[in-house]
């Protein structure tokens, strides 16, 4: 077993401290921009803790190369390999038994693929496989017959790709073993002596379930480690897989640019710095141009930063992470900035991606701060989290409205170097807005927008403009609509009075007005 680690010249303040790391390996040659591990079997089971170490550092820069036994592989490849020298090492003194598992597993806690049932534990693991050995068959003559072959071969191929034979405890026979153990055929009866039932596939809602699939243990009838019921196992193994596929899938905001108005030039800069590299990217190969990492976008709140950067999400179908300021701190030592990493990691993982930062101001405070001292350390960790990220399928965008407070490194070429200030909407702009946010609402048709936006919009925010469009509805219900009627059960039937008019968009104007006055006159009333 041999294990290459190539990885190049990097900006991080962690790179000399990890080439110096890497001179305990005897096969390190480090050039002028490369540097090369080489590792063998001895080596790797002596030094796994250091190179767990340097893999934590190295797998944060893009360029990194991996290599097992000659072929191109990745970072979790290498992981999973290291961590597989540990649980030798812990095996090396006691194995349970002749094998090394848990609750009846197949000769190895690695093999997890498939679930293996024994007669002492008849559920086999605590819900940690996707398949269970019975799944694997067919019918004939009505009993259900147990494709060995091919349960030996799921279990073969995931030896190989987790290569268990570099830990000394493995066998391959063993596992042969207790497949051959399995019996050839189950044969359902309707008996109460019975252990097993037919399944069958999903029916339309209504229908009766006839189509006969696979068979399974009785779900009544049989207890598991203590009491516990097949029904509960079942649960939880429902409620895992709906969370593992949950994971899988993608966050892809619904916003679109038809729902933003007053900011086309800026959309135009944000689509270009965004968009264009993760859709074009052989118009940035051809002029030789590495694609902005970051923009930082700065403004009053409520002028549409977070609409813009969904709407990017939204047009190359990118993986949407939001992360608000303050939910990635964390009162203990070294967990804000593995919130960080993991924000990153999953970025990576459903790339194309954007990982939109809100509230920027409170992760990236300037570290000359005294008053700041512990977030130095966050903003450490996600500059070095943006060094190694492949800008090509991940791009971070951060919103401020306290850009004075953002750490200079942050904005520097190579990070946050792309910065937009975002104003509030022009008059053009407010006109745009309003229009968005009532095209689909019952306004009278005498209503004139333009001359309502024009006396009253004009200097608003976005979400201003907003508000009052949805405030001005709640006057028409409130105007046309007896709600108490509405509470009671009584029924309801709409009809073209039930319109918005010029009064309510009036009303809703001085209802803001007036909401404005009193928050900002609160701490005056209150003596806070």
């Amino acid at each position: 077993m041999q294990i290459k680690i190539v990885f190049f010249k990097s900006s991080s303040k962690y790179y000399d401290p990890c080439c110096l790391q890497c001179e305990s390996f005897d096969n390190y040659i480090s050039e002028k921009s490369q540097n090369t591990i080489e590792l063998e079997d001895e080596e790797i089971k002596l030094k796994s803790s250091t190179i767990n170490s340097v893999l934590l550092t190295v797998k944060n820069w893009s360029k990194t190369e991996y290599y097992i036994d000659g072929k191109k592989s990745s970072e979790l490849e290498i992981e999973r390999l290291i961590k597989m020298v540990d649980c030798e090492k812990a095996k090396t003194e006691e194995v349970v038994g002749d094998h090394c598992y848990v609750f009846g597993g197949w000769g190895c806690n690695k093999l997890e693929d498939i679930s293996l049932c024994q007669d002492e534990y008849p559920y086999g693991y605590y819900n940690r496989s996707k398949y269970y050995w019975y799944q694997f068959g067919h019918f004939e003559d009505g009993i259900w017959n147990v494709d060995k072959d091919k349960i030996m071969k799921v279990l073969k191929d995931e030896a190989e790709r987790k290569h268990l034979s570099f830990c000394k405890h493995f066998d391959i026979n063993r596992v042969y073993s207790e497949v051959n153990k399995l019996p050839d055929t189950i044969v359902v009866e309707d008996t109460d002596d019975c252990g097993w039932q037919y399944v069958y596939r999903d029916a339309p809602a209504g229908m009766k379930q006839t189509e006969i699939t696979g068979v399974e243990p009785k779900k009544e009838g049989h207890s598991y480690g203590g009491g516990f019921s097949y029904n509960i196992r079942s649960m939880q193994k429902e409620k895992q897989q709906d969370e593992e596929k949950e994971n899988d899938e993608k966050n892809v905001p619904s916003v679109t640019f038809d729902d933003i108005g007053g900011m086309d030039e800026i959309v135009q800069q944000v689509r270009e710095v965004i968009e264009l590299p993760m859709i074009s990217p052989q118009i940035f190969e051809h002029y030789h141009l590495t694609p902005h990492k970051g923009i930082l976008l700065y403004g009053p709140p409520g002028c549409g930063k977070t609409m813009v950067a969904k709407a990017i999400a939204n047009e190359i179908n990118a993986h949407f992470i939001v992360v608000n300021g303050p939910e990635i701190l964390n009162k203990f030592m070294g967990e804000s900035e593995a919130n960080l990493r993991n924000i990153f990691d999953e970025a990576k993982k459903k790339n194309p991606s954007i990982i939109y930062f809100d509230e920027f101001d409170s992760i990236s405070t300037r570290r000359d701060n005294d008053d700041h001292l512990s977030s130095s350390t966050v903003v450490n960790q996600l500059l070095t989290l943006m060094d190694g990220m492949d800008e090509s399928k991940v791009c971070c965008i951060a919103s401020t409205n306290r850009i004075d407070m953002i750490d200079e490194a942050i904005k520097r070429p190579g990070r946050f170097d792309y910065v937009i200030e975002i104003e509030k909407p022009s008059p053009e702009g407010c006109r745009q807005i309003f229009r968005i946010h009532t095209e689909k609402k019952p306004v009278d048709v005498t209503f004139n927008k333009e001359r309502f936006v024009d006396k009253y919009l004009v200097g608003l925010s976005g979400a201003e403009i907003a508000f009052v469009a949805a405030e001005a509805a709640y006057n028409s219900i409130r105007r046309t609509i007896n709600i108490g009627k509405v509470f009671s059960g009584e029924a309801l039937s709409l009809s073209d009075e039930n319109i918005i008019i010029d009064r309510d968009f009036i009303k809703a104007v001085n209802t803001l007005k007036e909401r404005k006055t009193k928050a900002d006159s609160a701490k005056y009333r209150y003596n806070v």
